[in-house]
């Protein structure tokens, strides 16, 4: 029987995957922080899946959630910024009905959260990681001025 699944797809196609039990287990300690300031549940979606979580209230998916954890601190950096394609299936989530929220962890210990797939970026760049030598890290990215995130 043939996997037809995306990771079914990353996998035949040798996509790289970067994410480390470690960053698994931080993400996911950063989730029950967030669960716990939250109306609905965190469920965390299939590995490769373009987005994190679901939030479910009521047996109805609310929302969906990407949830990033870095290692700086929230006044760092003016801004926090995004890939554009991450950007574009959150805005094409939203326009079918389900809204995308974004939640940052940062090295002193803030959640902030963004509803990002109503709210347009600040501006674009272009920018990413550099130190895997991997041309898919850097390309078109969508800054939000950190002053828009909400803290939990």
């Amino acid at each position: 029987m043939n996997d037809l699944s995306w990771s079914g797809f990353a996998k035949a196609n040798a996509i790289p995957l970067y994410e480390t039990e470690s960053d698994r287990e931080r993400e996911a300690a950063v989730a029950q922080r967030i669960q716990a300031r939250i109306r609905g549940k965190l469920h965390r979606l299939a590995q490769y899946s373009i987005f994190d979580y679901e939030i479910v209230e009521d047996n109805k998916v609310t929302s969906l959630a990407e949830i990033k954890t870095r290692t700086c601190r929230s006044d760092q950096y003016a801004t926090y910024y995004l890939n554009q394609k991450k950007i574009m299936n959150a805005h094409c989530c939203e326009t079918a009905g389900l809204p995308v929220d974004l939640f940052v962890h940062w090295s002193d210990d803030k959640i902030g959260w963004l509803r990002f797939s109503r709210i347009k970026p600040d501006f674009y760049t272009r920018s990413g990681r550099t130190d895997r030598g991997d041309p898919k890290d850097y390309g078109v990215v969508g800054h939000y001025k950190i002053d828009k995130f909400h803290m939990l």
